[in-house]
């Protein structure tokens, strides 16, 4: 992550060109405060713009793995999922997004304690690194809701016949921030889902709902109810990506604390068998997407990877 050169549609777009704009000490750039004031410090000291990419790369791996083992039941399948699920290769690409997805994970530590202030702080940090996550501050009301397998289905099916009257007002809200000047834009999609994640994301959510079901959530495992219901919001979202422009990225936020969820859910399974087997299919099918989206498709331009030694 911290080595790579010319990775990613937004480095040479945007994250090197803004890098060397803020050694002129005249120039009025906006940008989300933590990378206003990285950049500005770094480029008071150094030439080169790596340095931006090495910092980013310690602000995302830190937290998520400070996360992951202080949360998950396997932490060696969520770094899997990480790296195969395509997060990994997306965090090449947006990197601003992928810090505030790391603090937003150091969050979810606060949860199991119901510790509401720190929790909020990580929020707050993590929209300072992408207002977009500001969002996650209202889920904590997550907590509280104990939603079945049944239930959840009844939601989902409700919402379909409802959502499609959601856009006028979830457009009208975009229209008072920031984001209304994506309206039109490639980012503004006019279908309601991506084929690829919403395919993957229902195979999780099945897999999700068939063992919540054979063995409910008990009282005291509050991190896996806050997570089972933000996966149902997840699944609802990759429904309706269009509702808002950069839908699809809002959906990566809410995606990726599957990393949690799927080894809390696996650990669960009695039987070391089929808790293997399941794991084997989710990596076979994790990776048949990620080679289909990133090798093939090429999604964000990661490959092919280079490092950025003699490129400065």
């Amino acid at each position: 992550m911290a080595l790579r050169y010319d990775i990613g549609t937004d480095y040479s777009l945007i994250y090197v060109p803004r890098f060397y704009a803020f050694k002129n000490p005249d120039a009025v750039i906006k940008w989300e405060p933590v990378y206003w004031f990285m950049n500005k410090l770094f480029a008071s000291i150094v030439d080169n713009p790596q340095v931006i990419f090495i910092v980013s790369s310690l602000l995302i791996v830190v937290p998520l793995w400070i996360t992951i083992f202080k949360m998950s039941s396997m932490p060696w399948l969520s770094v899997i999922l990480f790296v195969i699920g395509r997060h990994f290769f997306i965090s090449l690409n947006g990197v601003r997004q992928y810090t505030a997805f790391a603090f937003i994970m150091l969050a979810f530590t606060f949860i199991p304690k119901r510790k509401f202030v720190p929790y909020a702080l990580c929020i707050v940090f993590a929209t300072l690194c992408h207002y977009s996550v500001i969002v996650f501050l209202p889920m904590w009301v997550l907590i509280y809701l104990k939603i079945s397998p049944k239930q959840s289905m009844i939601f989902l099916g409700f919402s379909a016949l409802i959502t499609p009257y959601l856009r006028s007002f979830t457009r009208w809200l975009v229209s008072l921030t920031k984001y209304r000047y994506y309206f039109g834009t490639k980012y503004d999609l006019p279908d309601r889902y991506n084929e690829w994640t919403l395919l993957e994301q229902i195979f999780v959510f099945v897999i999700i709902l068939l063992i919540i079901e054979e063995r409910r959530i008990q009282e005291d495992e509050l991190p896996l109810r806050f997570l089972f219901n933000l996966n149902l919001v997840n699944v609802w979202f990759a429904f309706n990506i269009n509702l808002i422009p950069l839908g699809e990225r809002m959906s990566w936020a809410f995606e990726f604390p599957t990393l949690l969820l799927l080894p809390l859910c696996i650990s669960r399974i009695r039987g070391k068998k089929k808790a293997w087997a399941l794991i084997i299919c989710i990596i076979i099918v994790y990776l048949f997407i990620m080679y289909c989206r990133v090798v093939i498709m090429k999604d964000h331009r990661i490959l092919p990877y280079q490092m950025f030694f003699g490129k400065f």
